[in-house]
């Protein structure tokens, strides 16, 4: 879901987020991954280690802003400003 964030922030104007929604696009390639291998392994040997891979939806909307905030991206930062739980639950409930 956080790939989502990113690219709705990206399509609303933020060129500067464009070149990580390109490395972390889940939809490039068939089957488990991303673009960049290295983004996607590191993402989910952490996400592994602080949730032992299951977490509620609350925890994963945290995690997406501590995300943001560690990957040093202002516009990353900026895009989990523009949502809200709520939105990220509404989110998730369409998705599942």
């Amino acid at each position: 879901m956080i790939f989502y964030v990113f690219d709705n922030e990206y399509n609303n104007g933020s060129k500067e987020i464009g070149d990580l929604c390109s490395s972390m696009n889940p939809f490039l390639f068939e089957g488990e991954g991303s673009a960049v291998p290295d983004l996607y392994e590191d993402f989910k040997k952490e996400f592994a280690t602080k949730f032992n891979d299951k977490c509620t939806v609350e925890q994963g909307y945290e995690y997406g802003k501590l995300y943001a905030k560690k990957i040093k991206i202002k516009a990353a930062e900026k895009a989990f400003e523009n949502i809200t739980l709520e939105d990220w639950k509404s989110a998730y409930k369409d998705m599942n």
